[in-house]
């Protein structure tokens, strides 16, 4: 078994996540590991940061297409800025599927715990998260186009009800919706306070809320395994996903222990 580990940057502050990846690799039982700057194919497995890059996306839609598998990172769904730097898993796919979260233990791991939140108000404000541009391209669609289709329809669903967007981030507003009542810039967990609804595509804010016990739409991303069946699970069911959630979160030092979860997912 061969892993081709892309990195492309060699500045990037993640470098270190991969090159870990790549001296534990054999160790681990997935053979020889090899760093490349362009993506050549032909590897059993492919490793990368950044999967949703434009420069990137082609070479997992290859790897995927050759019937290779792909092992994918992002920042991640806790403890994702310095200095603690944690990167989130995904394998062969841009989220973990919702049979992939179900195979995943439910007891948290590394003494990551939750304290479950209840700041719902059920008339208060529905909020829609934006999505990037980069994730609006890979769906095949125009910045803002889908948080306006949102818009629309959740006007006619909820007459009586302030709906706001937010962006993914505060410089990433679509211009195209200019017109929509923007939710108010603050931390993720004070802009949940009194919200009564969370729409989003894939956004990591779906685990926000599920913290602040506020209902989740939501197409995709790791919370969909739950959400998709009911939009108000008990804290029993939002505990567990979120026990759930720390199998999938990672830092550079847990190289070996990233080798053995990602097996048991392979």
């Amino acid at each position: 078994m061969q892993v081709e580990i892309l990195i492309d940057d060699p500045t990037h502050a993640k470098n270190g996540l991969l090159r870990a990846l790549q001296r534990t690799a054999a160790a681990a039982g997935f053979g020889e590991a090899f760093e490349t700057p362009v993506y050549r194919g032909g590897s059993e497995v492919l490793v990368m940061w950044g999967a949703g890059r434009k420069d990137h996306f082609p070479a997992w839609q290859q790897q995927r297409k050759a019937g290779g598998r792909c092992i994918g990172f992002d920042p991640g769904y806790w403890g994702r800025s310095a200095p603690v730097g944690n990167a989130r898993l995904h394998i062969d796919t841009m989220h973990p599927t919702p049979e992939q979260v179900w195979r995943t233990p439910p007891a948290h791991r590394l003494g990551q715990t939750f304290t479950l939140r209840e700041d719902a108000d059920p008339a208060g404000p529905i909020m829609i998260v934006g999505m990037g541009k980069k994730a609006a391209l890979m769906r095949g669609e125009r910045p803002g186009q889908w948080e306006r289709q949102k818009y629309e329809a959740l006007r006619i669903e909820f007459p009586d009800r302030r709906i706001e967007y937010r962006p993914k981030k505060a410089n990433q507003a679509a211009e195209s919706l200019a017109d929509i009542p923007h939710a108010a810039e603050a931390p993720i967990e004070q802009g949940l306070m009194g919200c009564s609804l969370v729409v989003c595509a894939s956004s990591n804010v779906s685990l926000d809320a599920c913290v602040a016990g506020v209902s989740v739409r939501c197409d995709g991303g790791f919370a969909h395994a739950l959400y998709s069946g009911c939009e108000d699970p008990t804290p029993e069911q939002r505990l567990d996903l979120l026990n759930r959630s720390t199998w999938w979160n990672w830092h550079a030092s847990e190289a070996e222990e990233i080798w053995a979860f990602a097996k048991t997912m392979m």
